[in-house]
């Protein structure tokens, strides 16, 4: 997670709102095109990336990105994500030379996240990008 794909926010957003600022900060940096905030909503139209507890983990089914990319959100108040509520949003942008490594951190980022003890140290964490980096690493080790 690069520092300029970390986003703290007190505000209430949307979904989309929310995946609008993480695509663009994406495109902003080089990660992605333009129109990957479209392929993320069309992902997110055919089923919600929202995992019953407080995070969502959206992503293209389209390995179109530039490079790969992971943007994180933290939020104080939780957002309406197919019928849950979430906190934490893990956005994965995905090249086409990455689609292993993608399979592979998204398997770590779920076996984390599925803790809610983790999702919680996460949060708590998630003031500034070095302190939610610190606990991301303890946790995935």
């Amino acid at each position: 997670v690069e520092p300029r794909l970390f986003h703290r926010t007190a505000g209430p957003l949307t979904k989309i709102e929310a995946l609008s600022l993480m695509c663009h900060a994406m495109h902003s940096e080089g990660v992605t095109n333009e129109s990957f905030l479209q392929e993320v909503l069309d992902r997110e139209n055919r089923s919600s990336t929202a995992f019953g507890g407080q995070f969502a983990i959206p992503h293209s089914f389209l390995a179109t990105a530039c490079r790969p990319a992971i943007s994180v959100m933290v939020t104080d108040n939780g957002i309406p994500w197919g019928g849950s509520s979430v906190r934490l949003i893990v956005l994965f942008a995905v090249s086409p030379d990455s689609s292993r490594l993608f399979r592979d951190l998204l398997d770590g980022f779920i076996r984390v996240l599925t803790k809610p003890a983790n999702v919680t140290a996460l949060l708590v964490a998630g003031e500034n990008h070095r302190s939610f980096v610190r606990a991301l690493m303890e946790l995935l080790e």
